[in-house]
């Protein structure tokens, strides 16, 4: 196998990590399925979900790092 090869085969499945547990997150708690018709309608949807992720990841780790 090349080594550019192996290098990119060992890197992806940390760059896979960092994104998965965000589809997981949504798709499984927060059931985001996209059933809507028409792309306006879908974008708002996803980002919706997107921003109360970040929301809810924001202040869990607020809380977490919080100076006493």
């Amino acid at each position: 196998m090349p080594e550019r090869t192996r290098i990119s085969n060992a890197r992806q499945p940390r760059v896979r990590s960092a994104f998965e547990h965000v589809f997981a997150h949504q798709n499984g708690l927060m059931r985001l399925v996209v059933r809507t018709i028409d792309i306006p309608r879908t974008k708002v949807k996803i980002e919706m979900a997107n921003f109360a992720y970040n929301t809810r990841r924001f202040v869990w780790l607020s809380g977490k790092y919080a100076v006493a």
